[in-house]
């Protein structure tokens, strides 16, 4: 399993000045991020853990000296990385996975122009969204793959009014060098709960 990025907010960390006590809390984030990762650990062999902006925020205030990996490098199994990026060859189909310093609110824009430029298939982080569809050329899938955070845990999401695009829970499987979304909707299925002929 590999965690794109932003497990954790690292409010403490920010350079926006603090508005709620409870953000401000590394301590908080940095249980989480343990028990999370041990949780992921009971039903994975390895986590790969790729850096987002918001871990990135820690390596910013210390300029280069602490990361989160720093702090969690006693857990078998997990292998943390200083890049927000890794390339992964699947069934003979190569995956850009990333967190990209990019954001745009147009749909797949920022994994469209990844695609074109590196002539991979990819799937990125930080938009908080569940996309998918094909580079402009056809040849490569590109995707958002989703998240799996409380929105009313989010201070930036729920204390202020914005239009931000909504975001969609879930998260992505890449199988044979395919893309496909787990979402709220379709759970039971990945599950075995229900077979694909069922009505």
């Amino acid at each position: 399993i590999l965690i794109n990025g932003d497990m954790v907010a690292m409010d403490s960390f920010s350079s926006w000045p603090p508005i709620h006590r409870q953000s401000n809390d590394f301590e908080r984030d940095l249980d989480i991020v343990i028990k999370g990762i041990k949780v992921f650990l009971s039903n994975f062999d390895t986590v790969d853990y790729l850096m987002g902006n918001h871990e990135h925020r820690i390596n910013r205030q210390t300029k280069g000296h602490i990361n989160i990996g720093l702090f969690c490098k006693h857990i078998l199994g997990l292998r943390c990385s200083d890049y927000s990026y890794c390339e992964l060859t699947n069934s003979g189909k190569e995956v850009i996975i990333c967190h990209p310093a990019e954001f745009s609110r147009v749909p797949l824009a920022v994994p469209r122009k990844l695609a074109m430029v590196h002539e991979k298939n990819v799937l990125v982080g930080h938009t908080h969204a569940l996309e998918w569809g094909y580079s402009d050329s056809g040849k490569y899938w590109i995707a958002s793959g989703g998240h799996c955070r409380s929105e009313k845990r989010t201070q930036y999401i729920s204390m202020k009014m914005t239009s931000y695009p909504k975001w969609n829970l879930g998260a992505s499987l890449i199988w044979k060098g395919e893309f496909y979304p787990i979402h709220p909707g379709n759970i039971d299925f990945w599950m075995n709960k229900v077979s694909p002929l069922d009505k």
